[in-house]
């Protein structure tokens, strides 16, 4: 089958994420899924065309809270997973992917 070019912008609270996961699943459950990066609020990977149940996980670092882990000599900044739950463990995001590329944006609202 083929796969549509999907692009888009995901935004938390109107602020992008700069660092996440973006994942759509087949709601009929037969099929692949397609995944990948967020960076900077972006997005862009091919997806198969039809209904999609969508996971978004966005990540950022916690000021003044440092990881037990050195990397480099260097500590680290821990960090969150700041997306609420109702957008991806417990996710009701739907998307309709048409054969032809498209843009999906998502604005997700705080809890």
């Amino acid at each position: 089958m083929p796969e549509s070019e999907v692009t888009g912008t995901v935004t938390v609270n109107e602020q992008p994420v700069l660092e996440g996961q973006i994942t759509f699943h087949p709601v009929s459950g037969g099929g692949k899924s397609a995944s990948g990066r967020i960076e900077y609020g972006n997005y862009q990977l091919k997806v198969p065309p039809g209904e999609k149940l969508v996971e978004i996980y966005g990540q950022r670092e916690i000021p003044g809270r440092y990881s037990s882990e050195l990397v480099n000599g260097q500590k680290v900044l821990m960090r969150e997973e700041f997306v609420p739950a109702r957008y991806n463990t417990k996710s009701e995001l739907k998307a309709t992917i048409p054969a032809a590329s498209s843009t999906q944006d998502f604005h997700l609202k705080p809890e």
